[in-house]
């Protein structure tokens, strides 16, 4: 029983290892890579390398490998952890490649509690939250403000990600919010309605509606009219570079005179290809089904924008 479950947690060990360890040229293959497990896998690869190691320990102190079955499943274990190692020194390796190009790496203070403790339990001092303000109807934004509301401060609007079908902005980017408003920013975390019952359009239409809605009504939290920017990841990146770079009349449906024009976007891991000209990913069925509504050949002009 005890031997046979090795030998299925090994099996799976290698087969995520080896999805970690590969690259991804041909996204339309058969097998592609899986990205989730994949990053799973490398961001703790530490963690994961020391559970394997006493997963092992265990296995072979309680008498495993004198059963056949055992033994094969801590040779197929014994796999795994060198191809985690390679992912682990890998990884190193990337990092000191990185903090090489860096001047100055930042370091965050106090342990590692204190900052969960500080970014996602309590506002940091000097910071207020006004949660859950309409900026149109049925939609609302979270507001992260210095206290002082007197001075006109730089504003970003924030565009969760979550595949357009999901995410919220309390799940995203808060130790980002309170970094910026510390610093004396003023950050709008919207929500926007999502697919499959919010049309791409529909999306879009929200994130320029917060834009006009903060240059409007902002100036209660401190927003300076004039500096305003959209930032977003993942598919809140897409949305905040479609609201903030295209001039489209269908973007502008029902309110034509507003102006929803930024100052600076920042689009984090955005997806931007739709028609996955460049054979980048696996075809997405939510695109055409759940969030266009349409294929590029019912609506090319749609996907041009």
């Amino acid at each position: 029983m005890l031997a046979g479950l090795l030998f299925t947690y090994s099996l799976v060990a290698v087969v995520f290892s080896v999805n970690a360890l590969r690259s991804n040229p041909n996204p339309r293959s058969r097998f592609p890579a899986l990205w989730l497990p994949a990053m799973l896998i490398s961001e703790v690869s530490p963690v994961v390398l020391v559970f394997r190691l006493i997963v092992g320990g265990l296995a072979w102190w309680g008498g495993l490998w004198d059963q056949p079955v055992g033994r094969i499943g801590l040779g197929v274990l014994a796999v795994s952890i060198g191809l985690l190692s390679v992912i682990a020194v890998r990884d190193w390796w990337a990092t000191r490649v990185i903090e090489r190009q860096v001047p100055e790496p930042y370091r965050l203070t106090g342990s590692w509690l204190d900052r969960f403790r500080r970014d996602h339990e309590s506002l940091p001092p000097g910071v207020k939250l006004i949660s859950e303000v309409e900026y149109a109807e049925g939609l609302t934004v979270d507001v992260f403000a210095p206290d002082d509301a007197s001075v006109a401060r730089p504003c970003v609007v924030y565009v969760h990600g979550g595949g357009w079908t999901g995410g919220a902005p309390h799940s995203q980017g808060v130790p980002l919010f309170h970094h910026l408003a510390q610093r004396g920013w003023v950050v709008c975390a919207i929500r926007y309605p999502l697919a499959p019952a919010a049309s791409f359009l529909d999306q879009a239409i929200a994130v320029r509606r917060s834009i006009v809605w903060a240059r409007a009504e902002g100036r209660e939290f401190g927003i300076d009219p004039g500096r305003i920017a959209l930032v977003g990841g993942s598919a809140g990146a897409h949305l905040a570079s479609v609201a903030g770079l295209v001039d489209d009349p269908r973007l502008r449906r029902g309110f034509d005179e507003a102006d929803a024009s930024v100052v600076a976007i920042v689009s984090l891991y955005g997806i931007f290809d739709f028609v996955n000209r460049n054979l980048t990913r696996p075809d997405w069925r939510v695109i055409p089904v759940a969030v266009m509504k349409a294929t590029p050949a019912e609506e090319p002009e749609l996907y041009r924008l």
